[in-house]
């Protein structure tokens, strides 16, 4: 074995070189190796790590809410005008379309009544509702509000009598104008008159709040209702009715009588020509003399 590893001095001197050389080359691979160009990925998510500026962020979000709802006071939505629903957030056309429907259905008695309204979200309404006040216009300049207390508005109560009211005399109710008292007046012509509030919800386009404004404020004369006298009158007349306006009720009508002198609209139920409610609403507008 010895014989294999005997090296001569020369040999010893080249192994040493060698080795010398190999560690000097390790060495020199290795110097500087923490001045690398970093890949681009360590920058994004290393060296730009914004954890550290959660803080500054919440109190820039904060700040901003607080001074939003700083701008906020009280205020009756019954007597702001456009530009002030502009100075609480609306765009032009979102305040006009609020003082339109107040208008028209006001004035608001609470909160909720103007949350109905469309254009204004959930959201919005929400941030809202706290600063809204609801004050009797005559007194408002005099009333103090203290721990979120308010003066509720409060209107009393009309009687106007249905069957024989006026247009002007509609439209003096809360949310029920021109239109609305046109519509009102033309359907209760035709029919002859009211004998439910139940009917109001006939006429066409009145929405909860004037249905409700026009029960509250209205009374109802049965005696005034105008009647057909279904022995006399001409199948034209009779056609105009709501109720008997169907072919197959005027033509079940004149032929019947025909047989002879009608006491009641039993027949029409008999026939299967109407069902037994409907005869039952015939009833109110029909004479048997």
């Amino acid at each position: 074995m010895k014989e294999h590893f005997n090296f001569s001095r020369n040999q010893k001197i080249g192994v040493a070189a060698l080795s010398i050389l190999i560690v000097a080359g390790i060495v020199l691979l290795n110097v500087n190796y923490n001045q690398y160009l970093p890949e681009r990925t360590d920058v994004l998510y290393s060296d730009f790590d914004l954890s550290s500026n959660d803080d500054l962020s919440n109190g820039l979000t904060n700040e901003n809410e607080s001074d939003l709802e700083n701008k906020i006071d009280y205020f009756d939505p019954n007597e702001i005008s456009v530009v002030d629903w502009e100075d609480l957030g609306f765009s032009e056309k979102q305040a006009k379309s609020i003082v339109k429907y107040r208008d028209a259905y006001g004035p608001f008695e609470n909160a909720n009544e103007v949350g109905k309204i469309y254009v204004i979200s959930d959201e919005k309404f929400k941030e809202l509702k706290p600063f809204m006040i609801f004050t009797n216009p005559e007194t408002s300049q005099n009333n103090d509000f203290k721990n979120d207390e308010y003066v509720p508005y409060s209107k009393e109560l009309l009687q106007i009598e249905i069957n024989s009211a006026s247009k002007e005399e509609l439209e003096s109710i809360s949310g029920i104008g021109p239109t609305f008292s046109e519509r009102i007046v033309k359907y209760r012509n035709l029919l002859g008159g009211f004998y439910s509030s139940n009917q109001y919800s006939e006429v066409y386009g009145l929405k909860e709040e004037s249905l409700k404004a026009l029960e509250d404020n209205t009374v109802i004369d049965r005696e005034a209702i105008t009647k057909i006298k279904i022995n006399s009158c001409s199948k034209s007349d009779l056609k105009k009715h709501p109720f008997f306006k169907k072919w197959e009720v005027t033509a079940a009508v004149m032929t019947e009588r025909q047989k002879q002198k009608l006491t009641s609209l039993q027949f029409l139920i008999e026939q299967k020509v109407v069902s037994e409610s409907e005869v039952e609403k015939m009833n109110h507008y029909t004479s048997f003399e």
